[in-house]
């Protein structure tokens, strides 16, 4: 075994994501501790692993939820499986937070898109507002050939509340 990269302090903590590679062999992969939110205005980042022609790893922090000016609206704490297109776009999920949200267990699916420069620009594609569409998006997304992203959400539904299968078109 080779660890590539320890993480430490403001790196992310709880890692909570399966990790994902993209076509140049970059890393992708979220943390998010749910326990930091009472101490630390933020509550999750996706992370960038990149390597290097000496075999090493450097990490990049792309995104960095917080609960600070913008009161949760992008999302808290990131999870599940991201996924990758062909134009280095990164989709995930956040379990907590959007804009609709007036508490804890809504949640958010995100896109990540490279601006140049090492910057990355954040879009909200679904907030999960009301019990009928779904809450807590908690496990990783699917990406199919048309860019449809499919999911799951572990509360809410019209019929029991017990989850939803959702669909995202572009």
């Amino acid at each position: 075994m080779r660890v590539l990269h320890n993480f430490h302090g403001n790196q992310g903590a709880s890692l909570d994501s399966r990790l994902t590679f993209d076509s140049s062999g970059n890393l992708y992969g979220t943390a998010g501790d749910p326990n930091r939110r009472a101490s630390d205005p933020d509550v999750g980042l996706v992370f960038e692993l990149s390597p290097t022609s000496k075999g090493e790893w450097t990490e990049t922090v792309i995104h960095v939820f917080s609960v600070g000016s913008n009161f949760g609206r992008d999302g808290e704490f990131p999870g599940g499986t991201l996924v990758v297109d062909g134009s280095g776009n990164v989709y995930g999920t956040a379990v907590n937070g959007g804009v609709g949200c007036s508490g804890f267990y809504c949640g958010v699916v995100y896109e990540l898109s490279p601006q140049g420069g090492g910057t990355w620009k954040e879009t909200i594609l679904h907030p999960f507002e009301s019990a009928e569409d779904g809450s807590e998006p908690e496990e990783g997304l699917l990406l199919d050939g048309s860019g449809d992203l499919f999911g799951t959400t572990y509360h809410g539904g019209s019929r029991y509340g017990y989850g939803t299968v959702y669909e995202i078109t572009p």
